[in-house]
């Protein structure tokens, strides 16, 4: 007979919950920050929520499409996952800094080339998702990692870690543009967020330590059609567009509403992920229904 091995405790697996809970609501209070902070740069909101929403779920979809390639071979996923973390914070803090660098490089590209509005805005653009593609791509990568991790040790709780995500980026949007911000500023706002950043590191890290790792299982390609997925793709991509387009014009709408684009903002964002945490959390509960139907009854 072949040894048993030991995966992650099940206090372990809550524990990890919790800490997605604080990555997901440290992840929304930058961008609320990264929408505040770029509104200066830019001189209007609609671009800077356009350029953070961008960089945000373009960083997200290249991280996820990196992390899921590479999730089955992580030999310990939440020590990559706690590194992650603490690779965020690190940059986190580093990101006032590249925004005076971008500043002046802004100031140095109209002095010597003068372009127009529009080339001159796409300029902004360009260097503004590059300066924020690093954190976003980890954030991306960390659900693809956590998976790994929850699925390898025998779990079907990952529809529930999204929902677990989700439901902290809820929070750290509500308290970002409602609480933090007012009361302490930009400045120690993303301090605050970044240790919480690094605490969830820490934890992941020891937690993985406390564990015995389990060895990846080869994973099988889904042979499916090719047409069919070429649809779903584009349905994806189609759904999307809708939703990030949406979410831009109801926060300029709002905004003349209210007269606060940090506050409409981060009403927008809420009211999107909480729709989104509500969906995730009911296919949840139909996937466990009928997986609990499907399993035979062992007497």
């Amino acid at each position: 007979m072949q040894p048993t091995t030991r995966g992650y405790s099940r206090s372990t697996i809550l524990l990890i919950g919790v800490c997605f809970v604080f990555s997901g609501a440290t992840g929304l209070i930058y961008e609320v920050l990264w929408a505040r902070m770029l509104g200066l740069v830019f001189g209007a909101t609609t671009l800077a929520v356009s350029t953070v929403l961008a960089a945000f779920m373009g960083g997200l979809a290249l991280g996820s499409a990196v992390a899921g390639r590479l999730g089955d071979r992580i030999r310990k996923p939440l020590s990559i996952y706690g590194w992650m973390e603490i690779g965020i914070a690190a940059y986190a803090l580093l990101v006032p800094l590249m925004f005076r660098w971008v500043d002046n490089v802004y100031a140095w590209i109209w002095q010597q080339f003068q372009p127009g509005y529009f080339t001159f805005s796409l300029w902004r653009f360009v260097l503004s998702c590059l300066m924020l593609l690093v954190p976003t791509t980890l954030m991306g990568a960390t659900l693809p990692v956590l998976s790994a991790a929850v699925v390898r040790n025998g779990s079907t709780g990952v529809t529930r870690l999204y929902a677990c995500n989700l439901v902290g980026a809820i929070l750290g949007t509500l308290a970002a543009g409602f609480v933090l911000l007012p009361s302490f500023g930009v400045r120690t706002t993303i301090v605050i967020a970044a240790v919480i950043n690094i605490a969830v590191g820490v934890i992941a890290i020891g937690l993985q330590r406390r564990s015995q790792p389990i060895a990846p299982e080869p994973v099988e390609p889904v042979v499916g059609s090719s047409d069919k997925n070429l649809f779903w793709f584009i349905a994806a991509l189609a759904s999307g567009f809708v939703t990030i387009s949406t979410q831009v014009s109801w926060t300029r709408i709002l905004t003349m509403v209210i007269g606060s684009s940090t506050y409409a903002f981060s009403i927008v964002v809420a009211l999107f992920l909480i729709g989104l945490a509500g969906g995730a959390w009911f296919i949840g509960r139909k996937d466990r229904s009928a997986m609990l139907a499907a399993t035979p009854v062992l007497r």
